[in-house]
């Protein structure tokens, strides 16, 4: 189950980010390293990092990151709304 995660959240990553995802993808990494220095290397709010740590183990806070870059390729293709 962590590979297919760890391969989604490197697709999201590369959409979002619209750059080659080489410098991420290493494959010899292990998946909690990988996806706490991802979490770490991006700009989040404070909340979303909370978020991403008090997931219990590494498949949850893959699954919770792709939320996070799920939501905000949302927010940028439909807007952050005006807030009324």
């Amino acid at each position: 189950a962590l590979q297919p995660a760890r391969q989604r959240v490197v697709e999201m990553v590369a959409r979002a980010a619209e750059v080659a995802v080489m410098a991420v993808a290493r494959p010899d990494l292990s998946h909690e390293l990988f996806v706490n220095a991802l979490c770490q290397s991006l700009e989040l709010d404070p909340i979303e990092k909370q978020a991403l740590l008090d997931c219990d183990g590494v498949l949850a806070r893959y699954e919770r990151l792709a939320s996070i870059l799920q939501f905000r390729a949302l927010e940028q293709t439909f807007g952050k709304g005006t807030g009324n």
